[in-house]
């Protein structure tokens, strides 16, 4: 699904982030300056997808969807003003810091 349609985005490879990360926190004259990140070309789902098949030697099919059946419902649900009960977070059951 793309809800981008057929717009273009420069993904970008987490460690890329980091290593950025990593130079704008021990280098001197980042304060208070921004950076832009992005990946070498922008592109469509449908082209990343079919560029991680050729790079893992797997068929991947990409769908397209239709306007009413994207994220729309999702989104709706997540910024509904309604309330929602709050799980309390639990521990792993192997963790040392369980009670």
């Amino acid at each position: 699904m793309d809800p981008t349609g057929e717009g273009r985005l420069a993904v970008i490879d987490p460690e890329d982030i980091v290593r950025c990360a990593a130079v704008v926190l021990t280098e001197d004259g980042h304060v208070g300056k921004g950076h832009t990140l992005s990946g070498p070309e922008a592109l469509t789902s449908r082209e990343q997808v079919a560029t991680i098949a050729e790079v893992t030697g797997q068929t991947i099919d990409f769908q397209d969807v239709t306007r009413g059946a994207g994220p729309q419902p999702w989104v709706s649900w997540a910024t509904s003003s309604r309330p929602r009960r709050r799980r309390r977070a639990q521990p792993h059951p192997r963790s040392p810091f369980r009670p």
